[in-house]
């Protein structure tokens, strides 16, 4: 299910945000594009013509490592969202794991973050990657969770 969009004074100053940490990590478009093979979708994202939230978990970890942060960080920074508390993250955890660890049910997930049963079955499961989601689902499922996103990306 598609994100929903967002205006167009939100895309610009998302865009305008990763431009910032562009610069700031010194790099040209052509530079960033380079290191991720997306030229295009950077010049989209930083000009507001598409929606940076909307771009998937995975993408955002390219640009974050290309940016030299980490993806939760870069994630706080382009949505202007405050860190979340996390717990830390067990070995083998997965999504079905970490509900069962809190006591909460996939249809409870669903609820939390407006993704439907089945999406939230797939992802917990395994059978569609987490790294898929729009940044911004991937967001609200991490701080449903108690999850950082970099966890969320290995899930």
């Amino acid at each position: 299910m598609k994100a929903p969009d967002t205006d167009q004074a939100t895309r610009l100053a998302r865009g305008q945000r990763l431009k910032t940490m562009r610069t700031a990590a010194g790099l040209s478009q052509s530079q960033l594009a380079a290191s991720m093979s997306a030229r295009y979708s950077v010049s989209r994202y930083e000009t507001g013509s598409r929606d940076a939230g909307n771009m998937t978990l995975g993408m955002a970890s390219k640009l974050a490592t290309a940016l030299g942060v980490d993806v939760d960080t870069f994630t706080q920074t382009l949505l202007n969202v405050p860190a979340w508390p996390t717990l830390p993250s067990r070995r083998y955890e997965t999504l079905k794991r970490r509900l069962r660890r809190l006591g909460h049910t996939q249809a409870w997930l669903a609820e939390q973050t407006g993704l439907t049963p089945l999406q939230v079955s797939r992802y917990a499961t395994g059978a569609t990657y987490l790294t898929q989601l729009s940044l911004e689902r991937a967001t609200r499922i991490a701080q449903t969770v108690q999850a950082g996103l970099v966890d969320l990306a290995q899930w």
